[in-house]
């Protein structure tokens, strides 16, 4: 025997044939729980797989080079916000919209039991400061211990410590609300603040906003003091307002020798009141308006498609509201979820988010119906009510509601000879986007009761969108007890006019039934639909229910699971799922993109972009050279195993792509047997995530390493590799 020996992988050429393989039992699974799964089934995990791989090809397509997708939703989570490089919170003043029961019941704020509303978000272990919501305050003063509930303004309208008022107000027939600052002191120069801004060394800043005098000699002061500290502004910048009507400022700080958090301030005159709106604090790194150290860390992930605005968001959403020029964006209340949309970041900031970092857009579209004009939701399954009370008219026409979706795809993809093309050059972009995929709403459950009203729909939005540009691929939604059942009456209506199901189904079983649906219809009719999923949830890995519950008692938080090793080790289990199933599946998006209570790749504080364990997971399995995945001998493939593994060629088939996937607390071997390829490897390399415990979790709070090692190496030429794993440990194999 000839040994290749590192400290995570002995790779071990054997010079006898395999004639016993271990045979993985197949268990149809409802939930991703896999160890009340396994003692269910009787299903007997073995030390060790050896397998051949077959040259028979599990798919007629290679894998999607974008099958890696993820879910950014607007108005939840706090996604865009610490992304986008804006430093105010409420940089416009407006009166914040309580947070609604849908939402703080998924924070895990409201219900599971409770009877009351946690308030106070920094318990949590999810909350870093990138959740934060800073007040304005009368100043020089102090912010209130970080409490949020339907009481609270961010508004701290007086202070003990000056004679100064700050007055929100809203202009009649305005829904656009400024700040009204009077200082009634004699002598003293006082007015407004904002705390919370992290600043770095030898960083510039732009300020930008408007101004207008009302009463007194209008001078000015922007300062910066290190927070907690009125004594010596960091900087100082005193200018003069004389107009009557609001008027754009710009200044820049130059703040060279502090890091830390500093507090936003400005001063006016004793005896004088000005009108102030729109302001905005960027750093001058910024990437066109997002954060840079933001898009490197997505660049790092690689994501595929990037579904947004939603979720549950797309289905309330008017795009043309965040298309205006910046300043005359109108924050509104979020309908699904309550608190601000501030519509900073709208189509072409999110489309040049997708260029920045290498994203493929996919976009939900609102699909209007007469059901949303009184919008009141319930979910029988996990009994939610939610009922906010509003009407949208706006929203219940279908035909207008594909014309204005006919409109966004024009934004996106006309030329600039169109005037929606020309509208998109004006705001910098000139080239279209050529935004390809597109779904059609999201749970259309709640709105269609039947699967020919969709279907119906489907194809009204369909013909109004591919007049605009037949290259555009469209999603149908195929998920929700009313809907699911009816995927081949749905086909049927609409199959010639959309492109891809958009569906949720997380395993093998499911996801073939709708492909075996899809194949069908394909055959029949000489099209060519696909399947995706567009937002995935994923179980909790090796544990059973009574494990995850002591989890979570013992850490007093019901999410923290979400950021746990064994959370992610399962999402590679359900991307090896996906990959199985070749070019069938489009895309499968995770849910979520980032900071939304740790069902993320990565976290976004005010001074820290952290890459969690899910991330890591992204990072290696979107990067795989895996296209065409391989049949084996010996194994029977299913997410509910503990311990499987995966070959595929790459897409030149000239390279060999193993996974070894080890959810269990032991060492364990692989072998594959390649006796049946044509080709021969000479070369190896190796990659592997692992942790010591499964339930090691990894946050801004508690942000726990991992191992993640790499190796290469000459092999010799034999047919036959086998190879000892880790516990808790997921390996890829690249043979060439």
């Amino acid at each position: 025997m000839v040994y290749i020996r590192d400290a995570f992988l002995s790779l071990i050429v054997l010079t006898s044939v395999l004639n016993g393989f271990a045979q993985g039992q197949k268990v149809d699974k409802s939930v991703l729980l896999q160890s009340d799964q396994i003692k269910s089934a009787g299903l007997i995990v073995p030390d060790q797989l050896l397998v051949k791989v077959t040259s028979e090809e599990m798919s007629k397509e290679p894998i999607s080079s974008i099958l890696g997708g993820f879910l950014f939703e607007m108005g939840y989570g706090d996604m865009e916000g610490p992304m986008w490089s804006e430093m105010f919170f409420n940089r416009k003043f407006e009166k914040f919209p309580p947070y609604y029961f849908d939402r703080n019941w998924w924070y895990q704020l409201q219900d599971h039991g409770k009877t009351y509303l946690d308030t106070d978000w920094t318990t949590e272990s999810w909350y870093h400061d990138g959740y934060e919501h800073n007040a304005w305050l009368a100043a020089p003063g102090s912010e209130e211990p970080f409490h949020i509930d339907t009481s609270t303004t961010f508004f701290n309208e007086s202070t003990p410590l000056a004679k100064v008022i700050i007055s929100p107000i809203c202009a009649p027939g305005s829904d656009n609300q400024f700040i009204r600052i009077s200082n009634q002191e004699i002598s003293r120069k006082c007015g407004l603040a904002q705390q919370g801004k992290w600043i770095r060394k030898n960083m510039t800043y732009h300020f930008r906003g408007s101004f207008r005098k009302v009463k007194g000699d209008g001078k000015v002061e922007i300062l910066m003091f290190p927070e907690g500290n009125w004594e010596r502004p960091l900087a100082r910048i005193p200018f003069v307002i004389t107009e009557t009507t609001f008027e754009e400022h710009h200044f820049d700080f130059d703040l060279k020798n502090f890091e830390g958090r500093a507090t936003f301030a400005m001063f006016i005159s004793p005896g004088s009141t000005v009108d102030a709106d729109n302001f905005s604090l960027m750093p001058a790194d910024n990437v066109k308006g997002w954060r840079k150290d933001a898009i490197e860390a997505i660049k790092q992930i690689k994501p595929g498609a990037l579904r947004w605005p939603g979720g549950c968001f797309a289905s309330f959403y008017d795009w043309r509201k965040g298309v205006q020029p910046i300043d005359e964006r109108i924050p509104e209340r979020s309908h699904m979820w309550g608190g601000w949309v501030y519509h900073d970041v709208g189509t072409l900031e999110y489309l040049n988010l997708c260029e920045l970092t290498g994203c493929t857009p996919f976009i939900s579209v609102n699909m209007f119906n007469p059901n949303k004009e009184n919008y009141t939701y319930y979910d029988p399954v996990d009994n939610i009510h939610a009922s906010q009370g509003e009407h949208f008219p706006q929203y219940t026409d279908i035909r207008k509601g594909a014309a204005l979706a006919a409109e966004w795809v024009a934004y996106c993809n006309a030329p600039v000879t169109h005037p929606m093309g020309k509208l998109r050059a004006s705001q910098g972009h000139p080239a279209p986007f050529n935004v390809k995929y597109w779904e059609l709403d999201n749970e259309l459950f709640r709105w269609f009761n039947t699967p020919e009203a969709l279907a119906n729909a489907c194809v009204i939005y369909s013909k109004a969108m591919k007049a605009v540009d037949p290259t555009v691929k469209l999603g149908i939604c195929t998920y929700g007890k009313r809907l699911s059942a009816g995927v081949q009456t749905m086909l049927e209506i609409a199959g010639k006019e959309i492109d891809f199901l958009a569906d949720r189904a997380i395993s093998t079983k499911n996801v073939a039934q709708k492909v075996d649906l899809m194949h069908n219809y394909n055959q029949i009719n000489g099209t060519s639909v696909k399947y995706t999923n567009t937002e995935f949830f994923t179980g909790f890995d090796q544990y059973g229910q009574q494990q995850i519950n002591r989890f979570r008692l013992e850490k007093n938080e019901r999410n923290l699971d979400h950021a746990t090793w064994c959370y992610a080790l399962n999402t590679a289990n359900m991307l090896m799922m996906w990959q199985r199933f070749g070019g069938d599946v489009e895309f499968s998006c995770f849910n979520s993109f980032v900071n939304d209570h740790l069902q993320s790749p990565f976290e976004v504080s005010k001074d820290n972009v952290m890459i969690k364990y899910v991330g890591y997971i992204y990072e290696l399995m979107n990067r795989s050279l895996a296209k065409w995945p391989l049949k084996l001998e010996g194994f029977q493939p299913g997410e509910q195993n503990p311990f499987q593994v995966q070959a595929a060629f790459n897409l030149q088939k000239n390279k060999l792509v193993l996974y070894v996937y080890n959810d269990t607390p032991e060492k364990r071997k692989a072998g594959f047997n390649l006796g049946l390829l044509n080709q021969k490897f000479g070369k190896y390399r190796c990659f592997q995530l692992s942790c010591p415990d499964a339930l090691m979790v990894r946050t801004i709070k508690e942000p726990n390493e991992m191992t993640r090692k790499e190796n290469s190496g000459n092999l010799d030429g034999n047919r036959e590799y086998k190879m000892e794993v880790p516990p808790f440990s997921f390996t890829e194999i690249i043979l060439e």
